[in-house]
């Protein structure tokens, strides 16, 4: 499954600290600024990069070895809950 960034959501690492970023347009529907975990922000930076699951999760820098099966279930959760927010949505 691809997602992509809600239009008018970016993702930022500002002085460390990863965010997902409402634009205007969306002030509405979300919040303006959303803090992040570090790794939900490589799973963010890979999703607005367009890449697929298993190379976002190959490609992931982390500073201490994480089972493939649990780094896997960790995105799988973080993106239900975006979709379930709407920072995210499925990619056809």
């Amino acid at each position: 499954m691809m997602y992509k960034l809600c239009d008018g959501v970016v993702y930022e690492k500002v002085c460390g600290v990863h965010l997902l970023i409402s634009t205007r347009k969306m002030w509405n529907v979300l919040p303006e600024v959303k803090k992040i975990s570090p790794l939900q922000g490589g799973f963010c930076y890979g999703i607005q990069e367009g890449m697929s699951e298993d190379t976002l999760l190959d490609r992931l820098v982390l500073p201490k070895k994480i089972e493939t099966d649990v780094l896997r279930t960790a995105y799988h959760r973080f993106t239900e809950k975006m979709l379930e927010e709407g920072y995210l949505i499925k990619e056809e």
